[in-house]
């Protein structure tokens, strides 16, 4: 095949049809409105490496160049390795004291050092997703080619432009094709959070609660008997009508989410966002909300491809301490029945707030982020510390929940 590169820096330059067209079967945070309505809300640069063979678009590599350590946590080494999140949680689990000493043992030393050594650094992921895909068309005689053409301009750019990393974050085991092509080139790996995936192939939502187990139904059941008890409403927005005479209440809620209540930079920057994937996806994203009298004091907004629902932005009425979780929860139940209903395949709910994903019935899977510091000495250094840390990782996980959640499955994506 003779395929061409080409690299460019606004995701508007390459078109939206064209892209979508490659990502058919990819996440739907890796769809031409997501980048779109991202690309803007971060300071960092974005790199769109792109193939061509004849003059037709075949292959997208998406990413941004990370500067300096204050860039988006999720980017930078600090919290792709060390995330603090995981140092809090280890703490909290008995027999896993030894786990946290020995990461700490190397916090003191490895962070300064990649700081050092680490940025400039290219990073592929979706922005704000925590989710990585290559993107090729499916019509080419050697999808190998397409994605060797791509590493080697990736390489190039490195290059030219003084890069000290390239990082593929949040890479899917079950993504087999992207984890074995970045074994071959010698990335070095990290374990990070699991994710997690509920499957939705029952005939009702009481089916699905049956399958929980007797405990985790009847704990449902008693959220549900609280949640009628306080008189509360869900809905869904019916149309753009609707969502256009709430929205300023969700941006709103965000704000506060991100505890910067009152902050109204920040609620038009919510807000902006918010109109963005509601009208960019069109009618690809679902918005719900929970009411209590003429109060809105929760919402969802969710987004739909291929038969899975992907479920990203939520807040709650941070004043209301006590029952807001239950507004949270119960508007989850109601995605899931409605998904049940709608025949979807499953939900994906990524990462964190690990026990409600768990009681919910959700399946985890492993995650990892793939690191090339592109000086050999500093990448077999890098290397050897992982080997510890990602011991301590499984071992936590164990420990937690009496099994390796990190083993891998089957995709869910793959099923078909």
């Amino acid at each position: 095949m003779n395929i061409t590169t080409r690299i460019y820096t606004h995701v508007e330059d390459i078109s939206s049809s064209l892209w979508d067209s490659l990502a058919e079967h990819a996440p739907v945070f890796y769809n031409h409105a997501w980048f779109k309505t991202f690309e803007d809300q971060t300071s960092n640069e974005p790199v769109y490496i792109t193939a061509y063979h004849n003059n037709k678009l075949v292959g997208i590599l998406p990413g941004f160049v990370v500067k300096d350590p204050c860039a988006y946590i999720f980017h930078n080494p600090r919290d792709v390795i060390f995330s603090s999140r995981f140092l809090s949680q280890a703490a909290e689990v008995k027999d896993c004291h030894h786990v946290v000493k020995l990461i700490k043992k190397y916090h003191g030393w490895i962070v300064p050092l990649l700081n050092k050594f680490f940025f400039p650094s290219l990073v592929f992921v979706s922005p704000y997703a925590y989710i990585n895909d290559i993107l090729v068309a499916a019509s080419v005689e050697s999808k190998n080619e397409v994605v060797d053409k791509l590493f080697e301009e990736a390489y190039r750019f490195v290059s030219n432009n003084n890069i000290k990393t390239m990082l593929f974050a949040w890479v899917s085991h079950t993504n087999k094709y992207l984890v074995e092509k970045l074994m071959s080139e010698k990335f070095v790996t990290a374990y990070g959070q699991p994710f997690f995936i509920l499957k939705t192939n029952f005939n009702s939502f009481d089916e699905y609660l049956s399958s929980i187990g007797h405990k985790r139904c009847n704990m449902v059941r008693g959220e549900i008997r609280k949640f009628l008890r306080n008189d509360i409403v869900i809905k869904k927005c019916k149309d753009v009508f609707e969502f256009s005479e709430y929205k300023y209440r969700f941006a709103e809620l965000l704000t506060q989410h991100m505890q910067r209540h009152g902050n109204n930079a920040e609620c038009n920057k919510q807000l902006k966002i918010l109109e963005q994937l509601f009208l960019g996806f069109n009618g690809g994203a679902d918005v719900y909300y929970a009411k209590k009298g003429d109060e809105i004091v929760s919402f969802l907004m969710s987004f739909n491809k291929g038969g899975i629902a992907y479920p990203k932005y939520y807040a709650n009425e941070y004043t209301m301490k006590g029952i807001n979780q239950n507004y949270f929860q119960m508007i989850f139940y109601n995605l899931i029945g409605e998904k049940i209903k709608e025949k979807h395949k499953a939900i994906y709910y990524g990462f964190s707030s690990e026990e409600p994903k768990l009681i919910r019935g959700c399946q985890s899977y492993n995650a990892c982020n793939y690191f090339n510091l592109m000086k050999p000495r500093l990448n077999k250094l890098l290397g050897k510390f992982l080997v510890q840390y990602n011991w301590a990782r499984k071992k936590y996980y164990e420990l937690k929940y009496g099994q390796l959640v990190l083993e891998e499955k089957d995709s869910f994506l793959l099923d078909d």
